[in-house]
């Protein structure tokens, strides 16, 4: 995604049009440019904290006492796929919503947004022509607003996204106990011998369960990472120890996005990865 930045000439744009000053006037943005870029830091800080701990196999706990020879170690994360369900969707609801102070900013700094056409020339732009680029961040609004508002009003996509349950890579666990509370509480605890840790995968389904779009996980990180060179444009990030910390977080997610598929072999997908 290759956006061009230009700053409004206000005489330019009062001949031709609409000024961008009148219309940040009319919409009475009263915070400032460098509080919106506090709040996108801080909401970028958020989305790479989320993405630390979902991305990541779940660890185990220390021994529990048991009867030698039993399972011992508590897979801590999994006492419910109704939690992990509502970390993803906070996940993906982040992503999202990033959107509505980058346009703010975009407004308050008088910039307008190009992009480069079939033609070779520039066309102007919006970030919300923008995200229409994105199937990933389409799913984020979708998976997001139906938890929000229990039914899609203006949906995104024509999908009706929805998560399905969850399954573990116990491979390496050795021997595995289940105590589930199935009628009550739906929680329960998984034990295992061995305490390696363990992966779970969450994945984004159609809603007719025609379609699989692969691990939530990856689907929800690839939302985000459309942002990454946009936010790297705006110039949010300067060189403090803040900013440091914000881009080297921003790195890794371009890697893991490089090097992670959300696709197992064999499964009915729809591949989102070919975005513009």
């Amino acid at each position: 995604m290759q956006i061009h930045l230009r700053r409004i000439n206000t005489e330019e744009a009062t001949e031709k049009n609409e000024t961008m000053a009148k219309l940040i006037q009319k919409q009475h943005i009263s915070q400032s440019t460098e509080n919106l870029v506090s709040e996108i830091k801080k909401e970028l800080r958020s989305i790479i904290r989320q993405w630390n701990k979902l991305h990541k196999p779940l660890r185990c706990s220390e021994k529990v006492n048991v009867p030698e020879g039993a399972p011992c170690y508590r897979i801590e994360g999994a006492q419910s796929y109704e939690e992990l369900h509502e970390l993803l969707l906070r996940f993906a609801g982040s992503v999202w919503q990033l959107k509505d102070r980058l346009k703010l900013l975009v407004k308050a700094k008088g910039l307008e947004l190009r992009e480069t056409v079939s033609n070779g020339k520039q066309a102007r732009t919006s970030i919300e022509k923008m995200v229409k680029r994105s199937p990933n961040l389409l799913l984020c609004a979708d998976l997001y607003n139906t938890k929000k508002h229990g039914k899609l009003k203006c949906p995104r996509t024509n999908f009706s996204p929805i998560l399905n349950g969850v399954s573990f890579d116990t491979s390496k666990s050795g021997i595995i106990g289940i105590n589930y509370d199935g009628q009550a509480s739906m929680t329960g605890d998984i034990v295992a011998t061995n305490p390696e840790p363990v992966s779970c995968r969450i994945e984004i389904l159609s809603g007719d369960g025609k379609n699989c779009f692969g691990d939530a996980v990856v689907v929800i990180t690839r939302g985000f990472g459309y942002w990454i060179p946009f936010i790297m444009q705006l110039g949010i990030l300067k060189d403090d120890i803040e900013s440091r910390w914000i881009a080297d977080n921003l790195s890794r997610i371009e890697e893991y996005i490089r090097k992670t598929s959300p696709f197992k072999s064999g499964e009915n997908v729809v591949n989102l990865s070919n975005q513009k």
